[in-house]
C-alpha cells in the first residue's frame, strides 16, 4: 500500500483534496441492473475497509455512481463526465464488453485507469493503445473458454467412470443392503463412492 500512497501523493498532493473519488460506470436500470448492484456492493465493501483504516493519504474514498443503461453513447458520456472530477482515481466498468470497446479511445486519451470488473472480451485489454489504461479484474473470454473446455472434457471422462462404478455400487447394495452414492473428492479431483 505504501507504493500506492506515494503515487497518490505525487499525483494529487496530500492537502489538495478533502476526499478521493472512484467512478462506477455500470448498468443500474433495466433487466441488467443486478450486475451494477453487485459491482457497487463490492466497491462499497472495499471503500468502507479503506476508509476504516484511515483512507488514502488520510483522506476518505467515495464512489461516484453513473448508470450506463446498457447504452453505448450513455456509457461514453458517463466516462467523460466522471473524468471532470479532479479527485478521481479510477473508473470501474460494468458487465457489457461492447460498451467498453466503444469507449477504448476516450478511456486511453483521458489516461484514467479503467478497471474492468465483469466484461470479458479479450479485445478490451489486448488493444493497440500504448500506454493502455484498461485493466481487467476478471477472466477474459479466450482464457475462460480454454479452461471450461479442458474441465468439461475431464469431467465427462470422470462422469462415465463414476456412472460405471455407481452401477456396480447399486449391484453391491442388493447384496449387502447399504446404499451407495457417487461423490467427488475435490483435492485430487478423483471420483469415489460413499455410504
Amino acid at each position: 500500500m505504501r507504493h500506492a500512497d506515494n503515487f497518490l501523493h505525487m499525483k494529487y498532493g496530500s492537502a489538495t483534496y478533502q476526499s478521493y473519488a472512484i467512478g462506477l460506470n455500470a448498468t443500474f436500470s433495466g433487466p441488467e441492473k443486478i450486475s451494477g448492484r453487485a459491482i457497487r456492493l463490492g466497491l462499497q465493501m472495499a471503500t468502507e475497509k479503506i476508509n476504516s483504516n484511515g483512507g488514502l493519504l488520510g483522506k476518505p474514498v467515495r464512489i461516484i455512481q453513473t448508470d450506463d443503461a446498457n447504452i453505448y453513447t450513455k456509457s461514453r458520456a458517463n466516462i467523460e463526465s466522471l473524468s471532470q472530477n479532479k479527485d478521481l482515481l479510477a473508473i470501474f466498468g460494468g458487465k457489457h464488453s461492447p460498451l467498453i470497446l466503444y469507449s477504448l479511445d476516450i478511456i486511453n486519451e483521458l489516461g484514467i485507469p479503467y478497471m474492468i470488473t465483469w466484461a470479458s472480451s479479450k479485445q478490451i485489454t489486448e488493444n493497440n493503445y500504448r500506454p493502455n489504461y484498461i485493466f481487467r479484474l476478471s477472466a477474459n473470454d479466450k482464457d475462460a473458454a480454454h479452461f471450461l473446455i479442458k474441465k468439461s472434457s475431464r469431467k465427462r471422462q470422470q462422469d462415465s467412470y463414476c456412472r460405471h462404478k455407481y452401477h456396480m455400487g447399486e449391484r453391491e447394495r442388493q447384496n449387502d443392503g447399504r446404499v451407495y452414492r457417487a461423490a467427488w473428492d475435490f483435492p485430487d479431483e478423483s471420483c469415489c463412492f460413499r455410504q
